[in-house]
């Protein structure tokens, strides 16, 4: 068991699922660590300026909108990533290595910060699996 059964009901935990419309599940754990004291992330996006940095204008100048670095700063102060630092609770990821719609880079780049900082975390791979690792096509 990841999470220590003697602390499990003193913990304020944060909770998993999957909404397509709700920012990534460790902005508890990252922000607050000592609000939550534990966390889940399901395939979690924890960088999300790299959405708008790696080809987003598909090599095309013209294309880059004038206010591109602003939306970079902010695309990055809005990600778990950029709290690292001051991150201290435990968490658990889950992340299919199959996903479609989070890059699987997102749980990899995560797990590296996550150990240069000392965080305690496990983490759940699910091989094959798509994004949803419900078991069906779920996306």
């Amino acid at each position: 068991m990841w999470l220590p059964r003697d602390g499990i009901c003193r913990a304020l935990t944060q909770t998993c699922g999957a909404v397509p419309t709700r920012p990534s599940d460790c902005h508890g754990p990252s922000r607050n660590s000592d609000l939550f004291k534990a966390g889940v992330d399901f395939h979690g996006v924890h960088d999300w300026s790299v959405f708008l940095t790696e080809r987003p204008y598909f090599g095309n100048l013209a294309l880059r909108r004038p206010d591109a670095e602003a939306a970079i700063k902010l695309a990055w102060e809005s990600s778990p990533d950029a709290y690292v630092s001051t991150w201290k609770s435990r968490v658990l990821l889950i992340h299919g290595d199959n996903d479609r719609n989070v890059p699987f880079s997102q749980t990899v780049d995560l797990v590296q910060r996550l150990r240069a900082q000392h965080v305690p975390f496990e983490q759940l791979i699910i091989p094959d699996e798509i994004h949803g690792s419900g078991g069906g096509e779920t996306g």
